[in-house]
């Protein structure tokens, strides 16, 4: 059986099947979407005298359900800047990891001695002071820590501006956020580490 009405927009008759009813389609005349009744509410003295867009073809039929968003398109020029502090961003976490790895070297080349020529691969007290000492005494390890830290915090930093103007294929600005995030996030659980171990001297004393 089928279901007559008419389209709300142009006011032209639509015939479906009874079983569309309650979904949406699209008038063959003018293309608007209408929704059909459950039961026919035609009456042929109010359509109104249209000639179709074309060929008469069948309503399309479109399952009811949530409307997809539009998704708005960025503009160039948010596009061009996400894309040149996303660059910056990236340079700048690349410089942090490798000096972070330079103070990984520096500061293994000074321990591993120590651990080698102790017995067992044990340290004691004294042979940690003695680490902590030349650690502290060596200007190339804390120039290399401070200089990841600073291009860490620029790279993390950019890396939000960039995905704040476009975050949609922005993967300069992702990869430098994660990079960054991740040596600030141990370098901070190092320092945690180094104050808990003072506490426990104190305590110690």
């Amino acid at each position: 059986m089928a279901i007559q009405f008419c389209c709300t927009q142009c006011g032209q008759p639509i015939e479906v099947d009874d079983e569309h009813a309650g979904r949406t389609a699209a008038c063959p005349y003018c293309r608007h979407l209408v929704a059909v009744p459950h039961e026919s509410t035609y009456e042929p003295r109010a359509a109104v005298s249209a000639r179709p867009l074309g060929p008469p073809s069948p309503p399309v039929m479109e399952a009811t359900g949530p409307e997809q968003p539009h998704r708005v398109p960025v503009p160039p020029q948010r596009r061009r800047t996400a894309r040149t502090f996303g660059l910056f961003a990236l340079i700048c976490a690349g410089l942090a990891a490798v000096l972070f790895t330079a103070s990984m070297v520096l500061a293994a080349s000074v321990v591993v001695p120590h651990v080698a020529s102790a017995p067992a691969n044990t340290l004691t007290d004294s042979q940690m002071r003695q680490i902590e000492e030349e650690l502290g005494q060596t200007p190339a390890i804390a120039v290399t820590v401070f200089g990841a830290m600073f291009f860490a915090v620029a790279g993390l930093s950019l890396g939000i501006v960039s995905l704040t103007q476009n975050a949609r294929g922005n993967w300069p600005g992702s990869i430098a956020v994660f990079v960054s995030g991740l040596m600030l996030l141990c370098f901070c659980a190092g320092m945690v580490m180094r104050v808990m171990q003072g506490f426990e001297g104190m305590g110690a004393g």
